[in-house]
């Protein structure tokens, strides 16, 4: 018989806003992982819908019809009522033998903001020595943090660790394997790996991502520089900056709702690729000297350009005033927050 405390204790982070159908679909996959040491933190961002209720109602069997791709990883549910603990504030005490909590933000504080407090907490107050960040809009196997997990035991120089993400709406289908990063800026995702293969990144992706407590300690935690996106790559740059190793899991999946939100605010009409374009600019002050950051800008405006036209079908003149926001914001902003998204894109309906 395995004792559970041979296995670190692991903190999976659910991030939710506005999402709780995906949530609990998420959650329940979450719950019937066969690694015997671990806590689940469902940290929600400030939604202003009702989804706190209905995460607590999951919880208390009180929502059994859920809609899924995947029945054979959903089904039969888990076993409710769910004791969970909604934490107050950051400080507040587990009790005992808990194994679920919800934490309620006041506002939206974007991806790295709420993944951050929710790490926190993991770290500080439920003693977690591993966080697994985990997109809301995922399902898991049963076996995929156990797999995951294993790769810290097999390789001590192991810092960070990705599952291999596959399409949820295409299960056969691999989204990425982590990724290469090149010198300019750009990234190029994996799309093949062994089933049973450690495979060597360098990039990591933020949908699903477990992270030792001591490399948090050692080499920070998410950037807050960002609202919307950027953070993963971020992390990534930071990590080979310090060589530290990233791979991906072959035999560990998970399937994500790649794009579920495209429909959502600042997804429309090119404004994503004027945030993305924002995003790795403002990111890439960091790892350039600054004259070589001015020359590699000119350029890449260019290719954003062509995004826009080709890609997204902007017309001109909506081309040249968005490009024309790039090259002005990038060179002034050091961050780029939800106030400063919100003022750039102001009137781009």
């Amino acid at each position: 018989m395995e004792r559970a405390e041979v296995f670190p204790p692991v903190a999976v982070i659910v991030l939710n806003w506005n999402g709780w159908q995906d949530t609990i679909e998420c959650l329940e996959t979450v719950a019937r992982q066969d690694y015997p040491n671990f806590n689940v933190l469902v940290v929600d961002n400030g939604s202003d819908d009702d989804s706190v209720e209905k995460i607590l109602a999951w919880a208390n069997g009180e929502i059994e019809e859920i809609k899924t791709r995947f029945p054979h990883l959903v089904f039969p549910l888990i076993p409710k009522p769910l004791p969970i603990q909604i934490i107050k504030h950051i400080q507040e005490k587990p009790k005992k033998d808990n194994k679920f909590y919800l934490l309620p933000l006041k506002q939206n504080l974007g991806f790295a903001r709420g993944m951050n407090i929710g790490m926190r907490f993991a770290t500080t107050i439920l003693k977690s020595e591993f966080v697994f960040l985990l997109n809301n809009d995922t399902v898991l196997e049963r076996q995929t943090l156990r797999n995951l997990l294993a790769v810290f035991k097999i390789n001590t120089q192991v810092a960070m660790a990705q599952p291999t993400i596959y399409y949820y709406n295409q299960p056969d289908r691999i989204a990425n394997a982590g990724g290469q990063i090149f010198p300019w800026g750009q990234t190029k995702y994996y799309k093949t790996i062994g089933t049973q293969e450690i495979k060597k990144i360098e990039f990591i992706n933020g949908c699903a991502l477990c992270i030792p407590k001591t490399i948090l300690e050692k080499y920070g935690y998410l950037s807050e520089k960002f609202f919307f996106g950027e953070e993963d790559f971020e992390l990534s740059l930071r990590a080979r900056k310090n060589k530290l190793n990233l791979v991906a899991v072959g035999n560990s999946r998970v399937f994500h709702k790649i794009a579920v939100s495209s429909d959502r605010k600042w997804q429309k009409d090119g404004r994503k690729v004027v945030i993305f374009a924002l995003n790795r600019l403002i990111d890439m002050k960091d790892f350039y000297p600054l004259w070589k950051w001015q020359i590699w800008r000119f350029f890449s405006v260019f290719y954003f350009a062509f995004l826009l036209l080709f890609r997204y079908r902007i017309g001109f003149w909506k081309t040249y005033k968005l490009i024309r926001k790039i090259f002005i914001f990038s060179n002034r902003l050091n961050q780029l927050h939800k106030e400063d998204i919100e003022f750039i894109l102001k009137g781009e309906n």
